[in-house]
């Protein structure tokens, strides 16, 4: 079969183009720029140069093919998406460059037309099997327009052709910002994610939904979800990317965070892929996100988060840091004369000195950032850093106490301070040697409970 592909070079439509291919499918994919030409001839595909808002163009670049795959998207940088006027090029995508291909593929005779839309738009249905036979979708700020692109597949199969559409879950995948976002901020204990802990959101491994779209030029005419067979609650979705990223546990976000008019953002939909996978055989290699976290882990090379413990003891010096560099750099007399505690240690040692002193307070902020960026960046590398530093700060300091204990000063207080002095070096020594790993979660051995399929008819048996 040859098949045009729009969005071929985007995350989910560069590993169809791969699978189209490897299924022994000729595939022509829309380009461009000469790096995007690059991929898709690396992928074995021919690329062509197309405007999707151009009908009679595409009709021309279409023509000869069997089947026509929409896949395209725009989707805005993480830090616009909260913005609605962001997404105006996606939407314009949906609305009109869908329609622009289903009328080149009508004029070009082709006979199957596979568009992308999203299971994610049923809004709130607790732990009810849901699915788009049995769900309507919610009126939303994107709904009209994924109603628009969908209605557009029912105009091509009013002229004659197949059409499919595909409702994907939320992507996953190792490139993906929205996944390395997920990643990164897992690392440091937040799963990036609204809804109840105990609620539902339908996902998909990038590779998986490629899997489907290959999968989706033999099915019969309908609308289908494309969602992992074993959808987990959020609660245990963060244990699975914790558990992934070596943290005992993620915090999740505060309720209600999700603005009004994207509610569905954080709905509870436990979607059920049950009608595609009965219509097309198909069945996701990442049955949930306990294996397609892991993998995406292993595919970045994700270094697993510091211990709790390592994290403890840089926070501990952190805070040591942070007080002494304060006091002494920016009450240099106090520190002086009552340092710690109107004990009066410093002043037992020497005349005052504003100059020294100073210079100890920053020293001690200079290291205090260094080790709160231990703890923010949470890499093996850094955190030793951070504790071979304090070590060579804190051995000599110790040493020279240890060898001016003549001076004037109380046993007790001899004591306290080669404690005192000892602390950091020992905290330190824990974080150097404290070993990483990666937490591994719990693998049920038990078959995987049946998707619900008896009572669910699929939608292109109503048609």
């Amino acid at each position: 079969m040859r098949v045009f592909v729009a969005g071929a070079t985007g995350v989910v439509g560069r590993r169809a183009v791969s699978r189209l291919v490897a299924a022994g499918h000729e595939v022509t994919g829309v380009s461009r720029s000469p790096e995007k030409d690059a991929l898709l001839e690396s992928l074995g595909a021919r690329p062509v140069r197309v405007d999707l808002f151009d009908v009679d163009a595409l009709r021309v670049a279409i023509t000869g093919h069997d089947a026509v795959v929409n896949v395209t998207t725009k989707i805005p940088p993480i830090a616009q998406m909260a913005r609605v006027r962001a997404w105006d090029e996606n939407e314009r995508i949906r609305r009109v460059a869908s329609g622009n291909l289903v009328d080149a593929a009508i004029g070009a005779g082709a006979a199957v037309f596979v568009q992308e839309s999203l299971a994610f738009m049923y809004g709130e249905h607790g732990s009810e099997w849901i699915d788009a036979a049995s769900t309507p979708l919610v009126s939303a700020a994107f709904t009209g327009a994924i109603e628009t692109a969908e209605a557009n597949v029912a105009r091509f199969a009013a002229n004659g052709g197949r059409g499919v559409v595909l409702r994907f879950g939320r992507f996953y995948a190792p490139e993906a910002d929205q996944s390395v976002a997920l990643v990164n901020s897992a690392r440091r204990g937040l799963m990036l994610d609204l809804g109840a802990a105990d609620s539902y959101t339908p996902m998909i491994d990038a590779d998986d939904a490629a899997a489907a779209v290959v999968r989706a030029l033999d099915a019969t005419a309908g609308t289908y979800d494309v969602v992992e067979s074993e959808p987990l609650p959020r609660r245990e979705q963060a244990a699975a990317l914790g558990a992934a990223v070596g943290r005992r546990r993620l915090r999740l976000p505060p309720k209600g965070l999700a603005p009004k008019s994207a509610g569905y953002l954080s709905a509870s939909q436990r979607v059920s892929s049950r009608a595609f996978q009965d219509a097309t055989g198909w069945r996701p290699l990442s049955p949930s996100v306990r294996e397609g976290y892991r993998k995406i882990v292993r595919e970045r090379g994700v270094e697993p988060a510091l211990p709790g413990r390592a994290r403890l003891m840089l926070w501990l010096l952190a805070a040591s840091a942070f007080a002494l560099g304060v006091q002494a750099e920016f009450f240099p007399r106090q520190f002086y004369s009552d340092f710690p505690f109107g004990r009066g240690w410093v002043a037992m040692d020497g005349r005052y000195n504003e100059h020294l002193i100073r210079d100890f307070g920053a020293l001690n902020l200079a290291i205090f950032v260094l080790t709160a960026g231990a703890i923010f960046v949470g890499t093996r590398a850094i955190s030793r850093i951070a504790a071979v530093s304090w070590i060579v700060y804190s051995v000599p300091h110790l040493v020279y106490h240890l060898r001016h204990l003549t001076m004037v000063m109380p046993g007790a207080d001899k004591v306290g301070m080669i404690v005192s002095l000892s602390v950091p070096i020992v905290l330190a020594i824990v974080v150097l040697f404290d070993r990483v790993h990666a937490s591994a979660p719990t693998v049920d051995a038990r078959p995987p409970t049946p998707l619900p399929g008896a009572n669910l008819t699929p939608m292109s048996a109503r048609r």
